[in-house]
């Protein structure tokens, strides 16, 4: 029940922060001064803490997943690379779609964004297995930061290639989501977003019964009926599922994965659905702060979310190789 309260309180306090302070100063006089005003600035502002919500919801979602299903307290999208992937593949499909499929024009550029995203999610999944095998040497978490490592920069260098060599236009629409940023959306878009965000977490909830056989050994595992390989495989497609979302929404943003896990490992909550509710409004609530953070700390620019989140993220995960330290990179 505490922790109910304690993420409550948290959620209820960064909503506040965000729609009430920002790049534009809201005061109580402008309330019965100039109500359009008002009204005009708090609809922008719902719409981003939406957009926030939804996107630190998944993305902490989608790592404890892959944390889950890798047994691995690095696994996070970011640092694996396979949001970096899946924003590279987005952008090359909205770029030049056309010409690699083959399709008509009169197709949507954004679902051409999209499912560049979820394919380069997959193909990010396979690169980071072989990747894993080249350095089995290693030590589980060296071996993972190693790949991510190596996706990361390659997939993030042939981005910035393919946005200098773009249009300028089109350059300047995409450059701040491979740092994590807000993108402008359709209330109705983002709506539909919402929808199918919702139908993951459902089918992620009726499978999360049989996550606690991923802490066990696959042999043995199999004697209890359970085939972790096979579950392991659906978790890698709904993360991908998740990360497209946030991918979509935000961009590359980093960390958030990562951070929101190691923090819910604290609260020592043996029940996985609540630890998924938990891991949801925890994130929602983070990427939430951040969005405040990005319009108050140098108004009236408004900065890259994905600033913000590593930071934090980043000395977290030298804390984690520091506390599971038993090798040498």
């Amino acid at each position: 029940m505490r922790h109910v309260l304690l993420l409550s309180f948290i959620l209820f306090s960064c909503i506040f922060l965000d729609l009430w302070f920002g790049s534009v100063a809201i005061h109580v006089v402008d309330y019965f001064s100039n109500r359009d005003l008002l009204f005009s600035i708090l609809t922008l502002r719902f719409q981003s803490l939406t957009q926030s919500f939804l996107s630190g919801s998944l993305l902490s979602l989608s790592g404890y997943l892959l944390q889950k299903a890798f047994r691995n307290p690095i696994a996070d999208p970011s640092v694996l690379g396979i949001s970096a992937g899946g924003s590279f593949f987005g952008l090359l499909f909205f770029l030049h779609g056309y010409s690699i499929l083959f399709l008509s024009k009169y197709i949507d550029q954004v679902f051409l964004y999209n499912l560049g995203c979820f394919l380069g999610c997959l193909f990010s999944f396979f690169l980071l297995g072989q990747f894993k095998k080249l350095f089995s040497q290693y030590q589980n978490n060296a071996s993972y930061l190693l790949s991510g490592l190596i996706l990361n920069s390659v997939f993030s260098s042939l981005s910035l290639l393919f946005l200098i060599l773009a249009p300028q236009d089109k350059a300047q629409e995409f450059y701040p989501l491979l740092v994590g940023s807000l993108r402008v959306f359709e209330p109705f878009l983002l709506y539909v977003f919402f929808i199918i965000a919702i139908f993951f977490v459902v089918i992620i909830i009726k499978v999360s019964k049989n996550l606690k056989y991923l802490d066990l050994d696959d042999s043995f595992a199999k004697t209890l009926g359970i085939n972790n390989e096979n579950l392991r495989k659906k978790i890698v497609i709904l993360s991908s599922f998740l990360i497209v979302i946030c991918v979509s929404l935000m961009g590359n943003l980093a960390f958030v994965g990562l951070i929101v896990p190691h923090f819910m490992r604290k609260f020592k909550v043996k029940n996985v659905i609540l630890e998924i509710l938990y891991t949801i409004f925890l994130g929602g609530s983070l990427v939430i702060f951040a969005d405040f953070l990005s319009r108050v700390v140098a108004p009236p620019l408004i900065l890259p979310l994905g600033i913000f989140t590593a930071l934090v993220g980043a000395p977290i995960l030298l804390s984690i190789l520091i506390k599971y330290k038993k090798c040498s990179i």
